[in-house]
């Protein structure tokens, strides 16, 4: 890692926690359950929270679990968009597990967020996690492409309403 996870604010460390229990279901192939997650307190195995101040604590498990339970409901839904802006004679199993992670991530999290916080935030991820420099300039791409199909989404919903 470039930077440490010891510099993240709170929210990129949130996000962080989210992308690495989502990689562990990625690189095993397995369906999330949300509720095992936070049975198994996967959260607290990753970070000892009280080696932070946070006001709020249940707020940012709160938000984790939003993030899980979403993917988890719609993963499907999730992984078909993500391929639609990949390479044609690329698969969803050809890419590296943690970018699938992190891009199943921003998609929940660009539905809310601005594109530009989004980015930005699993650019940083994907440059601390990953070595290979494309492999940020991809995760940049993919996630402005959803990002700009929600955006047309959005106004297509607003102009019927």
């Amino acid at each position: 890692m470039s930077s440490g996870i010891e510099n993240y604010s709170i929210r990129r460390l949130m996000r962080t926690m989210v992308v690495m229990v989502v990689y562990e279901y990625e690189l095993l192939s397995e369906n999330i359950v949300a509720n095992k997650i936070f049975q198994d307190d996967k959260f607290n195995d990753l970070f000892d929270y009280k080696k932070i101040r946070i006001k709020n604590k249940n707020q940012f498990l709160n938000e984790q679990l939003q993030i899980i339970l979403t993917i988890e409901k719609n993963y499907d839904t999730f992984k078909k968009m993500i391929i639609k802006h990949i390479r044609n004679d690329w698969s969803w199993s050809r890419l590296d597990p943690l970018i699938r992670s992190m891009l199943l991530c921003a998609s929940v999290e660009l539905w809310k967020l601005d594109i530009g916080i989004v980015t930005n935030e699993y650019v940083e991820i994907a440059k601390d996690f990953i070595p290979d420099n494309e492999s940020y300039k991809f995760i940049n791409i993919i996630i402005e492409k959803i990002g700009k199909e929600y955006h047309e989404f959005k106004q297509k919903r607003n102009q019927t309403n």
